[in-house]
């Protein structure tokens, strides 16, 4: 039997399914006139980031050479893209990192409708920006990967992962098309969403966040939304036991989160913590106001299961 490779074999996205789809295979590789195995590993490789997906199908290529399969290969894998959906949208993730006096920004596009945490998506570019600089730093990203993706037809998510420090930042009206004379901010053109850079380098933190998150995909109502109240930053614990209860999946903050994680004065790091998958806060607005417009939102066509639109 043909075996993938040690090396990467124990980085494939485990999937319980996978076995059943293995033996269903084994009956179809006389039919197909391609070994099961190969078949299998180009399903894989679909699933998978485009870095581990390449050294799949190497693995490929070096097998169907001794076996003499190429062309049923190069068969199967047009069977395969032709068979693939179009992505529903592409997202380009820009981590931006503090620096003494400068910003680091740092571009991962990646296409499709799954996540990926920065480490799994291939680095486009890396730049050490003043921070007077990171709104025109980030417009040439977004046009350097508009320029790779002109030939998809997609909608395009523009993801920022951030760390606290920086969470505030007003990412959403940084100016692109400045060349035209008629800039716009970015969420006219765009989806914005603003990530958590503790919370996707916290891995503890992951399979509660995971569960939390299709939890609210199944459910995304305004009964599970849970609104801080002013005495919950002074008892950060007593938060966390309230928000570690599966009812709440998303959390309204009393105040933009500090920069920094003050002991008693936190409601951001019980909600990151507990994997509560959506945090709402406002720089300026009451808490009244705010909690009108996550109303108005429930109530929308999409609710709040679509709030990144």
């Amino acid at each position: 039997m043909l075996a993938a490779p040690r090396a990467i074999s124990s980085r494939l996205p485990a999937t319980p399914t996978r076995p059943r789809r293995f033996r269903a295979l084994q009956f179809q590789r006389r039919a197909r006139g391609t070994a099961a195995p190969l078949i299998f590993v180009e399903l894989i490789a679909g699933e998978c980031d485009d870095n581990l997906a390449a050294e799949l199908r190497v693995w490929s290529d070096s097998q169907v050479r001794r076996l003499r399969l190429g062309d049923a290969l190069e068969q199967l894998r047009a069977e395969l893209a032709a068979a693939r959906p179009a992505p529903d949208s592409l997202h380009l993730l820009i981590v931006v990192r503090p620096a003494p006096s400068r910003r680091t920004c740092t571009s991962f596009p990646a296409g499709g409708r799954k996540i990926r945490t920065p480490g799994r998506c291939r680095r486009r570019g890396r730049a050490l920006v003043r921070e007077s600089e990171s709104g025109r730093r980030v417009e040439e990203l977004i046009a350097e990967t508009g320029q790779a993706w002109s030939q998809v037809v997609s909608d395009v998510v523009v993801e920022f992962v951030l760390p606290r420090a920086l969470l505030n930042l007003p990412v959403h009206s940084w100016a692109t098309e400045r060349a035209s004379g008629a800039p716009k901010p970015l969420y006219l053109s765009y989806s914005t969403i603003v990530r958590s850079l503790e919370r996707m380098c916290a891995p503890r933190w992951h399979p509660v966040w995971r569960q939390r998150w299709e939890s609210w995909v199944g459910d995304p109502s305004f009964e599970r939304v849970y609104f801080c109240r002013a005495g919950d930053r002074h008892d950060p614990l007593r938060l966390e036991a309230i928000l570690s209860n599966e009812q709440w999946a998303m959390a309204v903050l009393t105040e933009s989160p500090p920069v920094s994680a003050i002991s008693g004065h936190d409601e951001l790091l019980p909600a990151l913590r507990t994997g509560v998958p959506v945090i709402v806060w406002h720089p300026s607005a009451s808490s009244e106001v705010v909690r009108e417009a996550v109303a108005l939102l429930a109530e929308s066509s999409g609710g709040l299961g679509d709030c990144p639109h």
